[in-house]
């Protein structure tokens, strides 16, 4: 009876303990403590650790977790709210200049002075998998550099190693800033959200984070896969994606399954990214209009792609089309404006296929500059890679610069297995520069309309071979097309002499040129 009571009092005082004892709510981590008079003077294994996750593990909902330099080899899951603060927040790893847009900001980034989580095993017997999982609502995670400690992959290594993210939760009111993410071959920051029903918010930001991997130079190793590897990607999810620079990856930023949310609120933010990858600079795949019903939102989904400056590495797989932004499957009623960009390199600057937007203004792409490109824009209504679409795609080209394409400024492409219609509105004195053609219209589906402003809807400079070519794939005549309003080398038609007219004519292919084609007047 004696031993009963005893063992009942004792339990009572543990109790009595445990209900005094509260979780901290600022916890702190240094590699270097090993025991309580050595850990800063704080209270060892209670607000003092020398590993994040057991700090982690301790601290309190909504603490802060402040991690000291060092090397941190272990796998981190938040599952609860956290601001998990490194060395270097608040310090942007990234000092972009005119002469190089990559640039490091060298205060970040020496091992001596930054916070690295990396995996425990040597390469290559490291497992596949996120440095840090993210299960929870209202995470911060700023100031750290995670290396997944990977070599570049080859035809016979592939393994997918990722940094900050999860698969399959939807989370909201997260930020994840100012880290440096280093050979996460699988991708760096990744978001993806299988539940369907949860509404997409606009609470969510990555931003000020510096993504490198080593050069891939891996052509077919994942022909098959569409994102073999991602600097950022996002699955139901919405997140402002600001100022991150990203080289040596296939693709930037990949959305997929973007949605409008029951939210009133829905415009995420693209911008002032830097971006050097293989594949695609910023691609969308399924911009949706519906709600978590699945049913058509009376808020129109909007996406600003902004001020970004994108560079296409010449080398990677060519099973895809290669564009600084690829616009795929978006929905009737959603909205986007890429405003801004600076792009070169690839089959193209911005590629659309199977956008069916209402109308043209739902898509346009206004000014900033695409150069040394294949096509400075390409629309079209066919893809190998997907099935065919059955909805027109348009676009607006709003002031847009084109410099220097290889084959056309502008080019709509109605294939032979497309059965789409696709268009293009040219407006406020859109420039195209240099290259083999001005604008390039190919088959009975294909519609370009010039726009009259303030100035000329386009200008044509310097192409070597025409201005415009209605190329028809032999079955009807396209539309006709009005080019009073464009300027041919500084002047409109209605500007010229005749003799200038006349050798103007040299520059268009049309009807007068072939009797299958449409005509342009």
């Amino acid at each position: 009876m004696r031993g009963t009571s005893h063992c009942f009092y004792a339990i009572l005082i543990v109790a009595s303990a445990l209900a005094a004892w509260t979780a901290p709510e600022q916890v702190w981590v240094d590699a270097k403590w090993n025991g309580p008079n050595n850990c800063g003077g704080h209270a060892w294994q209670t607000d003092a650790f020398p590993a994040i996750q057991a700090a982690l593990n301790a601290a309190a909902e909504g603490a802060v977790v402040r991690v000291a330099p060092g090397r941190y080899a272990e796998r981190l899951t938040l599952a609860k709210s956290v601001y998990l603060s490194g060395p270097g927040d608040g310090v942007n790893p990234n000092a972009p200049t005119a002469g190089d847009p990559f640039a490091a900001n060298p205060g970040r980034g020496a091992a001596a002075n930054e916070a690295v989580i990396l995996p425990r095993e040597a390469p290559p017997n490291v497992p596949e998998g996120f440095l840090i999982t993210v299960n929870a609502d209202k995470v911060m995670i700023a100031g750290f550099t995670l290396d997944g400690n990977l070599p570049p992959p080859t035809s016979t290594y592939a393994r997918r190693i990722l940094g900050i993210g999860n698969r399959g939760r939807h989370c909201q009111q997260i930020i994840i800033s100012h880290n440096i993410l280093r050979n996460c071959l699988g991708g760096a920051i990744c978001f993806q959200n299988d539940d369907t029903k949860v509404p997409q918010l606009q609470q969510n930001i990555i931003a000020y984070n510096r993504i490198e991997n080593p050069p891939l130079k891996r052509a077919g190793v994942h022909p098959d896969d569409l994102t073999p590897c991602a600097g950022i990607e996002i699955t139901r999810e919405i997140y402002d994606v600001i100022g991150n620079t990203i080289f040596n990856v296939d693709y930037g930023v990949f959305l997929h399954w973007i949605a409008q949310g029951d939210a009133a609120l829905f415009a995420p933010v693209i911008s002032e990214n830097v971006l050097l990858c293989y594949q695609s600079g910023v691609f969308f795949h399924i911009f949706g209009d519906n709600n978590l019903h699945d049913q058509f939102s009376n808020t129109s989904p909007r996406v600003m792609l902004s001020f970004n400056y994108m560079r296409l590495l010449p080398e990677g797989p060519t099973v895809v089309i290669r564009a600084g932004v690829t616009l795929m499957e978006m929905a009737h009623n959603s909205k986007i404006l890429i405003s801004g960009n600076d792009m070169a390199g690839g089959d193209a600057g911005v590629l659309l296929w199977n956008s069916p937007s209402m109308n043209a203004g739902n898509a346009v792409i206004s000014g900033g500059v695409i150069h040394d490109t294949k096509y400075g824009v390409w629309i079209t209504n066919y893809y190998e890679r997907v099935l065919y679409p059955t909805s027109p795609t348009k676009a607006l080209l709003n002031g847009v610069t084109i410099l220097n394409p290889t084959v056309a400024g502008v080019y709509l492409s109605d294939q032979a297995r497309g059965i789409a219609e696709v268009s293009a509105v040219i407006t406020n004195g859109t420039v195209i520069r240099g290259g083999p053609a001005g604008i390039l219209v190919e088959g009975e589906r294909a519609i370009v309309t010039f726009l009259p402003g303030a100035h000329s809807s386009v200008d044509f400079v310097g192409q070597t071979n025409s201005f415009i070519t209605l190329q028809n794939n032999g079955k009807t005549y396209p539309p006709s097309v009005d080019i009073s309003t464009v300027s041919f080398n500084g002047k409109t038609r209605r500007e010229m002499t005749e003799e200038e007219r006349t050798a103007l004519e040299a520059g268009l292919t049309d009807q007068l040129d072939d009797p299958r084609l449409g005509r342009l007047y």
